[in-house]
């Protein structure tokens, strides 16, 4: 029997991809990757669990000292991959055009690597009428105080630190809970 993934500590399935945590606290990703769901830089599938970019891995600290930071949770669904971190930070990659479901901050529909979540200003919701989310930090340009995150094919749902859930994306039939 042929074993590629070994260490896991927890799987999560897309419709066409998977994600795996190791207890070395990288996450591995495979399968479909049209829209760059599996965080590796490029859209080309892959057969095997592939390491994914990572930048959180390598924080700046107080001082200048290296934080360990790490993922501590992910999602897979709607061809994107939601990562939450030790530090209460979200991170996404893949498709973004569904409403802006992964909210970047960008028009991009495609991406292809981790990057930081950016909220929209509430005044400036680019468009969207259903975007529940409001920063804890009126000046940070970054969702905030994430413990856990999830995701549909075009909504994103985030539980903070205080309790709270925030919804945003394509609310057709109530799914963001408003």
């Amino acid at each position: 029997v042929d074993v590629y993934l070994r260490g896991a500590t927890a799987i999560d399935l897309s419709e066409h991809s998977a994600v795996a945590l190791l207890r070395d606290r990288n996450l591995q990703a495979w399968g479909y990757n049209a829209q760059g769901q599996l965080g590796l830089g490029d859209e080309g599938d892959r057969s095997l669990p592939t390491d994914m970019i990572q930048p959180w891995r390598a924080t700046a600290g107080v001082d200048g000292a290296t934080e360990d930071v790490y993922a501590v949770g992910y999602t897979a669904a709607g061809y994107r991959t939601l990562a939450v971190t030790n530090t209460d930070d979200l991170y996404a990659v893949g498709n973004n055009g569904s409403c802006s479901a992964l909210t970047q901050g960008t028009d991009s529909v495609k991406i292809n690597t981790f990057t930081q979540m950016r909220k929209y200003a509430q005044d400036d919701n680019r468009g969207l009428t259903d975007l529940y989310y409001y920063n804890s930090d009126p000046n940070s340009p970054y969702v905030d105080n994430v413990v856990m995150a999830a995701t549909g094919a075009n909504h994103t749902m985030v539980l903070r630190n205080d309790g709270t859930i925030y919804s945003w994306g394509l609310n057709t039939r109530g799914q963001l809970g408003s």
